[in-house]
């Protein structure tokens, strides 16, 4: 909060800029990353831990800190994906004839409406900001799963690249 809330005197208005923004930055991007991440960890509060994270890509830093961090659409993605885990659940449960009544079809609802809002457009954020050597493993973990979820709820595996392109320039943008 301190470093949020941080604004120039007079007497440091010539400096601040310089040496006090960038630090700025690190320090809430990536604390509030952190707190996102203990709070994932520790399986306590996954509403929390996504402001914490919408928090940390607010912060539009240079060298991939805050909104360009694959990190934060990778970690937005780990809740998401539990989100999933647990919606899919009963429905898989259900026979054939349960899947296709209105309890299965309102499921399904859910479902869908998760992949479409949530879970598809982070991973597409995830591979539109790993672009960097060191970024690789958050690529490699988040393709397979995004083809698997844009074939399952598209079914037009060409238009994939088009869509990861929307996030390129900007991956706060609403989903598309």
């Amino acid at each position: 909060k301190a470093f949020e809330s941080a604004l120039p005197s007079e007497k440091t208005r010539k400096d601040f800029d310089t040496f006090v923004v960038p630090l700025k930055d690190l320090v809430v991007a990536n604390g509030n990353q952190f707190l996102g991440f203990r709070l994932i960890e520790n399986k306590v509060d996954p509403d929390q831990a996504l402001e914490y994270l919408a928090k940390a890509t607010q912060v539009r830093g240079k060298d991939s800190i805050g909104w360009k961090d694959p990190n934060n659409y990778w970690l937005r993605s780990t809740i998401y994906g539990e989100q999933y885990a647990e919606l899919k659940r009963p429905y898989e449960a259900m026979t054939d004839e349960q899947k296709v009544s209105d309890a299965g079809k309102a499921i399904l609802k859910k479902i869908t409406e998760l992949l479409d809002t949530k879970l598809i457009p982070e991973y597409a954020r995830v591979l539109a900001t790993a672009t960097s050597p060191v970024a690789k493993p958050f690529y490699d973990a988040a393709k397979p799963q995004f083809d698997l979820l844009w074939k399952f709820r598209t079914d037009a595996p060409e238009k994939a690249a088009e869509y990861i392109k929307n996030y390129a320039a900007d991956p706060t943008i609403s989903n598309v």
